[in-house]
């Protein structure tokens, strides 16, 4: 519930210039989430790691309470003074045309009374291409990110680094090692991705994974079968350090990021929590089959699948995604729709504005 819902609202929130930067602070978070856990369960029971963990939704809790509703929801629940308000808090009065553009997108799909009542409803919003293409796009976005190795990490790290780098190397301090560089390559990541177009970052991120990915494989294989004319430890250590820049440089912040950026204004929550299912699901899969993997066919095995799952996450992307850098949530979600929204509204005036005139010539 909560995945959609940061980037929704971050999205919301923050001017185009800087929204890629304070979208990639999730994937920070999270960052330094994975290594504080890891840290004190190094040296505290569980129990007590979770009473110190439970301290930071307790703050979240509390900044919730005090922070405004989002200009956009706001906007669509025909709150707009308050949208005013809430907007220039946020952001200045420098953005004042995105303002009145939101308020008057807001004002047309009232008007054409698009509201979900019951299945066909649903039906003919889903159909509708600012809806399933954002849902397809960040389905393949999900299910990429949760095959590039984070996950596995956060959740098996000390058996892929034994299987990598050998049974005798101390598995917890290059656990802590590599989440202590992952937090570094996030702090750069919030520079970088605010700096460079989502997909340039998508695909040179996404080609590093899966060629890190094929390497480790490689490696593994030829380990195992005794084809290395020499072997050292800092072989794998760069091969790891290569998929870690990866996936915390683009793999973990992107799909945040889009998130925040793609999800057309009136369906934003549906969208975002239909997307869920393919992060939950992609989720259960990876930490369920991952032992299962190693065991049938060893970590190339499960690599060499990994990486052909994120070769064609990245095909769907090159498809579906626009470059959404420096544009307003509003004009997003006009490329989606294949037609500019201002030609729609203006179709509509003219309209109301004919039938005005034909009722006082009568």
């Amino acid at each position: 519930m909560m995945q959609p819902l940061r980037s929704v609202v971050l999205g919301e929130y923050t001017t185009p210039r800087n929204r890629g930067g304070f979208l990639t602070t999730i994937s920070l978070a999270q960052g330094f989430g994975i290594l504080l856990v890891h840290i004190v369960g190094t040296f505290l029971s569980f129990q007590h790691t979770a009473i110190i963990s439970l301290s930071f939704s307790v703050i979240s809790f509390l900044m919730t309470i005090y922070s405004p509703e989002s200009p956009s929801w706001l906007a669509t629940n025909g709150q707009y003074d308050k949208c005013r308000e809430v907007f220039i808090w946020l952001r200045g009065e420098q953005e004042i045309p995105e303002l009145e553009k939101m308020i008057e997108t807001s004002k047309y799909l009232q008007r054409t009374n698009e509201q979900s009542k019951g299945l066909k409803d649903i039906v003919a919003i889903v159909k509708k291409k600012e809806f399933n293409k954002p849902v397809l796009l960040m389905f393949a976005v999900y299910i990429m990110m949760n095959f590039s190795g984070p996950l596995l990490f956060a959740s098996y790290s000390t058996v892929i680094l034994h299987l990598l780098m050998g049974p005798d190397i101390d598995g917890h301090f290059w656990m802590v090692a590599f989440d202590i560089q992952r937090l570094i390559f996030n702090i750069g990541a919030v520079y970088v991705i605010n700096k460079t177009g989502r997909r340039t970052m998508m695909f040179a991120t996404g080609a590093l994974c899966a060629g890190s990915h094929l390497a480790q494989a490689g490696y593994v294989f030829a380990k195992a079968n005794n084809y290395l004319p020499f072997d050292s430890l800092w072989i794998p250590g760069v091969l790891v350090s290569l998929q870690v820049l990866s996936f915390a440089v683009g793999m973990i912040p992107l799909p945040s990021v889009i998130a925040g950026e793609v999800y057309p204004l009136q369906y934003r929550s549906l969208a975002g929590s239909v997307s869920l299912v393919a992060s939950s699901g992609s989720i259960f899969l990876v930490l369920k089959t991952f032992p299962g993997l190693i065991s049938g066919v060893g970590l190339q095995g499960a690599y060499l699948l990994y990486t052909g799952i994120i070769a064609a996450g990245l095909v769907v992307i090159w498809f579906l995604l626009p470059e959404t850098r420096g544009r307003t949530l509003q004009q997003i979600e006009e490329c989606f729709r294949g037609e500019p929204f201002e030609s729609e509204l203006v179709k509509e005036l003219d309209h109301l504005n004919r039938t005005e005139e034909k009722k006082m010539l009568a």
